[in-house]
């Protein structure tokens, strides 16, 4: 019986940590930019739509907005690189932090 309950309760201890950390930036994202509006593409091929998303239902009560944040960034970069990107155009919006952050781009593979 204390077993049982002893791995429950680790179970959901590594639930809520790993809930409360920021989606790691993989190796081939780390050279992916986020460039500004106005920037002039004509070098880069234009390669799609994607988006980052940190947080849940759940998770959000445990993770810092700056983590909500860092996380959702460090997904829509990963998303570039495997989708060859190197560079990213973020749509604009509000953050209001409300169960989870979405952030928006255009990808590019720019020289």
């Amino acid at each position: 019986m204390i077993s049982k309950y002893l791995s429950t309760n680790l179970f959901l201890l590594t639930f809520f940590l790993s809930a409360c950390s920021a989606i790691p930036l993989d190796n081939e994202a780390r050279s992916v930019k986020i460039l500004p509006h106005g920037y002039s593409f004509k070098d880069c091929k234009y390669l799609g739509e994607a988006f980052g998303l940190q947080g849940n239902i759940v998770s959000y009560w445990f993770t810092p907005n700056l983590d909500l944040t860092t996380g959702a960034l460090n997904n829509l970069k990963n998303k570039a690189a495997k989708m060859g990107g190197n560079s990213i155009e973020l749509e604009e919006g509000d953050i209001d932090y409300q169960t989870s952050t979405v952030l928006f781009g255009y990808v590019y593979n720019c020289k």
